[in-house]
Parts: C-alpha cells; sequence; structure tokens
C-alpha cells in the first residue's frame, strides 16, 4: 500500500508538500524537501503490504498506524538534508521508563535510514501485523 496522507491533513498530499521546499529560496529547505520527497519513495517501495497515513508537523513527518490523527504517532522522520534524517519512536508503555518515551536517532545514508526506519516501526508497535516488519528484520 502506498503512504498515505491521514484525511485530517488540512495541507496537498504529502507529496505535494514537500514539493513546494524545492522552490524556496533557501538550499537547506530544498535540501530537505529533496530528501523527504526520496524518503517517501522509500516508504512506498519498502512497505507495499503495509498501510501508513502521515502528517507533517512543519517539515516533520509523523506516521500513523491508522487515518485518525488523534492516534498515536508511532514513528516521526525529518531530513537534515539530502540524505541525512532524524528517526523517532515511541517505545510501547510497557518498555518505556515514563509515559510517551521516544528513542531518537540520526540515520546518514537511505539504506541506513531505511534499516532504522524498519527497527521503529517494528519496535514502537505500531504495525504488528506487518508482513515487511518480520520478527529478525
Amino acid at each position: 500500500m502506498p503512504l498515505y496522507t491521514c484525511r485530517a491533513q488540512s495541507r496537498p498530499s504529502l507529496t505535494d508538500f514537500y514539493s513546494q521546499l524545492l522552490s524556496s529560496d533557501d538550499a537547506h529547505t530544498v535540501d530537505v524537501g529533496a530528501g523527504m520527497l526520496t524518503l517517501l519513495e522509500l516508504v512506498h517501495h519498502a512497505f507495499p503490504l503495509t498501510p501508513i497515513w502521515g502528517l507533517t508537523s512543519l517539515y516533520q513527518l509523523h506516521l500513523l498506524a491508522h487515518d485518525d490523527d488523534c492516534t498515536p504517532w508511532y514513528v516521526a522522520v525529518a531530513a537534515a538534508g539530502r540524505q541525512e534524517y532524524w528517526l523517532e519512536y515511541l517505545l510501547p508503555a510497557a518498555e518505556a521508563p515514563w509515559p510517551g518515551a521516544f528513542v531518537r536517532g540520526r540515520a546518514h545514508s537511505l539504506p541506513q535510514v531505511l534499516e532504522y526506519l524498519r527497527t521503529a516501526m517494528r519496535r514502537s508497535g505500531g504495525w504488528p501485523h506487518s508482513p515487511e516488519l518480520g520478527r529478525g528484520r
């Protein structure tokens, strides 16, 4: 399944939102837009069977397991450039040292961001039935 825009998102599609950044006069903003568009394609191809909904917050992409903005966002990703990303994921309550605890990391390549994204999606518990997130991946 493709990465869907959460219906509560008042902006255009995720692709349209990040495409708009490419016309900025600021080089860093252009790099962020290009990095996020690359990430959207990566997610689309890596998770063809897993329903994922996205919401933007500033330039960050929050990933949800359901098309409902009141559900937890389990994973957040932000491009720091064209191939550098910050990722965060929500720790499940049974593993969290306090309510709402997150793990944060930084990926420096596309293969690494995909590896970290799979780990974040699996460990957050948001997509327990995803065939692309099987154990040991």
